[in-house]
């Protein structure tokens, strides 16, 4: 009778619904295996038995071009001891390549009882054929399924199967709907009472600063303010606004390396660590999630983000706000420390941005590791009470645009202007963007970092004695210091490992390497071609690029002009131009820079022995690289510099003659494309000289970290108004900053006791390296103005 009535809805599902089916597979990676091997059967072993749940399945497999007889489907029985059950460990047993397989007619966690609400209600919320019927047709094209491979099972008895397969299901549902943490009213009884906030609320008490009930309605007021208030609703009113305006801004969104994160998300706490170089970051990536299939994260917001209407949306869509100073606010930082400690317990996705604040020259921020600290304290104490559900997963994440909204804004800002707060008014004025062509958007998965193995020294008895004693909580926090700054670090370090080179990243890193920025069609066309075959090298390219082709592209986008001569087409850059140019170049100087200081040395010596060319790339490199978050071994560096010559030598930039490498006559045109690959390290060169001969020029110990970066600061201003060319990130104060406090690091520059700075001898050396590939022009004016400047 059973088999009967089912297959009588099957007919059904079959006959009304199959029309208006459009599944989605995720993870798709997962999908893509089973069409592997076609000579191998495969089990799909379903949660429920639900006619339409086993149809949606076929109609995937047969979008993935799998045959039936391939693939086996079969469900898992109600009752754990039924002669069904033993049949399902017999067949698991049987097949080489078993999958767990759990359909979801919506994405919504929480369940509803009337009939409007089915338009939300879930396959896995209980009801009967009749009240699914609403479901079926109103989320036909919402149905999504998830995919999973059932490892070797642990016991071979039909009962614990049945466990073993539901605690799968379980991680399945987690991980596409996300934990349950939507109600506010749980939360907030939660968070008031966790140790932090009581204890807060008694010093206050005992203080008599505040009353207990007083204290205690201030922390609800903080909870209310900081806390998401998630909703599905929302959400799917998001994903449609979203994809219109996709579509309108970009040409295309691309995703790569999503399959590193649905590999894990069923057993590892997420938290997304994105760069942040536009507002559109959070929602891009929120929207990329959603689309491959997971739970979208809750996400650390600015306060300046809580605006009237915009601001209840964005906490309806995962949203938590952020002040951005905690100093002096005991309570707030309790309460806040509270809220994160609640969303780590649960297994709730998180994302927040470690460089602070949006990037403004398209390099990386220096981190701002105060959330990357609380996250791991908050795991440190859960694993200690054993109160942690999954190990924590950082997810570092690239984003590249051809062409920043904000660009405008921008420039005005690294100009000196005061930044303009966010409102609704610059809300609507950025509907213009709708008409204009921004290019693509690149979004990058790199390689997880996992939190579990930096803490174990910590927390694991066996691991914990260092002589005959524990860790002293002071040592302890010294260690949870070097854990948190190793780990932004190398997060940053990932993020650019991630990142793409496009058509428009080559344009501007060709152009902006010329004196006047602009160049003739064919020399620009050359050293694209030249350029876009060291990105593929490193394995950093996009797509496959055409140097025409990355021409015309950013022609269109509007990021070069274009004049007609007697003598060809001209493409240039005006000063707008320059700005976008400069952030494009910057998001992939990285990339270039080793090539560009290979060049630079050349082109200044015209001939250089090889191990004097690695000595000087060795012991300047590292000075660079404190902006770029790029860490290469000496073993690395020795690989990569063969392999950057042999591609020189093969274009025919430089020659060999022996183990001298030689640079090119002046008067060629391979001289021209090696002069031009050296100007991408130029301004980090001279960025490096002007901070050495300001402390050169001055007596020892006359300067702080902070008035000598403000002096660096005013002599790059002069110079870039000398030379006349528009680069504000030249002077960008964040560049200087993390510049200058690595050089103190790595003891390049003395610091005494009072925090004043004097050079040594390996600055000196340094110096002398530098000089060796800037031209005599750009020293004696470096020079001339700090000389000046300290008279």
């Amino acid at each position: 009778m059973q088999k009967l009535w089912f297959s009588l809805r099957y007919l059904c599902c079959r006959v009304f619904l199959m029309p208006w089916l459009r599944p989605a597979a995720i993870p798709k990676h997962h999908w893509e295996l089973l069409s592997e091997e076609p000579d191998t059967p495969k089990l799909l072993v379903l949660e429920k038995e639900h006619a339409a749940d086993r149809l949606c399945l076929e109609k995937l497999l047969a979008q993935h071009a799998i045959s039936n007889r391939q693939i086996r489907i079969v469900s898992v029985p109600k009752k754990r001891n039924s002669k069904r059950c033993k049949q399902l460990l017999q067949l698991i047993s049987e097949y080489q390549h078993c999958y767990a397989a759990s359909v979801f007619w919506t994405r919504r966690r929480e369940s509803s009882h009337s009939i409007w609400g089915s338009y939300f209600q879930d396959s896995y919320t209980p009801a009967g054929f009749l009240r699914r019927i609403p479901t079926l047709f109103f989320q036909a094209r919402q149905v999504s399924a998830f995919i999973g491979p059932v490892g070797k099972l642990a016991s071979n008895e039909a009962e614990s199967l049945c466990t073993e397969l539901s605690a799968i299901y379980a991680s399945q549902r987690e991980a596409v709907t996300g934990p349950d943490f939507s109600h506010r009213r749980t939360i907030i009884h939660e968070v008031l009472q966790d140790d932090g906030v009581k204890q807060c609320i008694s010093q206050l008490n005992q203080a008599g600063t505040m009353q207990t009930k007083r204290a205690e309605k201030k922390a609800r007021q903080y909870f209310k303010e900081i806390a998401a208030d998630y909703s599905f609703t929302t959400v799917r009113f998001f994903d449609g606004l979203l994809t219109y305006l996709w579509q309108k801004i970009y040409s295309g969104v691309s995703l790569q390396g999503f399959e590193q994160v649905s590999n894990i998300a069923q057993s590892h706490q997420l938290v997304y660590v994105p760069c942040h170089r536009s507002h559109i970051d959070y929602m891009l990536l929120s929207y990329s999630i959603y689309k491959h299939g997971l739970m979208p994260p809750h996400i650390a917001a600015g306060i300046n983000l809580n605006l009237p209407i915009i601001g209840r949306l964005l906490r309806g869509g995962g949203a938590f706000f952020i002040r951005r100073q905690f100093k002096g606010q005991l309570r707030y930082r309790a309460v806040f420390e509270a809220y994160l400690q609640a969303m780590l317990r649960s297994g709730m996705p998180i994302e927040y941005f470690i460089e602070g604040g949006r990037s403004r020259t398209g390099l990386l921020l220096p981190p701002k590791a105060g959330l990357l600290a609380m996250t791991v304290k908050s795991a440190m104490r859960l694993t200690q009470e054993q109160k942690q559900t999954k190990p924590i997963a950082f997810v570092p994440v690239y984003i590249g645009y051809e062409k920043l909204i904000e660009s405008h804004s921008y420039i005005n800002e690294l100009y000196g202007n005061k930044k303009q707060g966010e409102s609704i008014n610059g809300l609507v004025a950025a509907r213009k963007h709708l008409s204009l062509n921004n290019g693509k958007v690149f979004v990058n998965i790199a390689k997880p970092i996992m939190l579990e193995p930096l803490l174990e020294p910590l927390i694991n008895p066996e691991l914990e004695q260092t002589t005959e004693t524990h860790i002293q909580p002071d040592q302890q926090q010294r260690e949870v210091v070097n854990i948190v700054n190793r780990l932004s670090h190398d997060i940053q370090c990932a993020i650019n490992q991630a990142a793409v080179v496009t058509a428009a990243n080559l344009v501007s890193t060709a152009l902006l390497a010329s004196n006047k920025h602009a160049l003739t069609r064919d020399q620009l066309a050359q050293q694209v071609k030249l350029l876009s075959g060291i990105a593929a090298q490193q394995g950093s390219l996009a797509e496959q690029i055409k140097a025409h082709d990355a021409i015309l592209h950013a022609k269109s986008i509007e990021l070069v002009l274009s004049q007609k001569t007697n003598f060809g087409e001209i493409l240039l850059l005006d000063q707008k131009g320059q700005v976008n140019a400069t952030f494009l170049r910057n998001n992939c100087l990285h990339i270039f820079m080793l090539p560009s200081l290979i060049a630079a040395y050349s082109v200044r010596q015209k001939q250089a022995h090889r191990k004097a060319l690695f000595n000087f790339c060795w012991r300047l490199l590292p000075f660079i690289q404190s902006e770029l978050f790029v860490d290469i071994s000496h073993q690395q560096l020795q690989a990569q510099l063969n392999q950057l010559l042999n591609t020189m030598l093969t274009e025919g930039l430089l020659y060999q003659n022996g183990d001298l490498i030689i640079a090119q006559q002046p008067e060629t045109e391979q001289f021209f494309q090696l002069q031009l690959l050296a100007g991408s390290s130029k301004a980090a060169t001279e960025r490096f000289f002007i901070t050495a001969q300001c402390l050169l020029h001055a007596d020892d110990w006359h300067y702080d970290q902070q008035s000598l970066e403000k002096d660096c600061i005013e002599l790059a201003k002069q110079l870039t108004f000398i030379h006349q060319f528009h680069a504000p990130d030249f002077f960008d104060k964040n560049l200087f900053n993390t510049f200058i406090a690595q050089l103190c690091e790595t003891g390049v520059v003395q610091q005494n006791a009072e925090g004043l700075l004097a050079a040594s001898r390996r600055l000196r050396l340094s110096t002398a390296l530098a000089s060796k590939v800037l031209s005599e022009s750009a020293q004696h004016s470096i020079m001339q103005l700090s000389f000046q400047h300290h008279q």
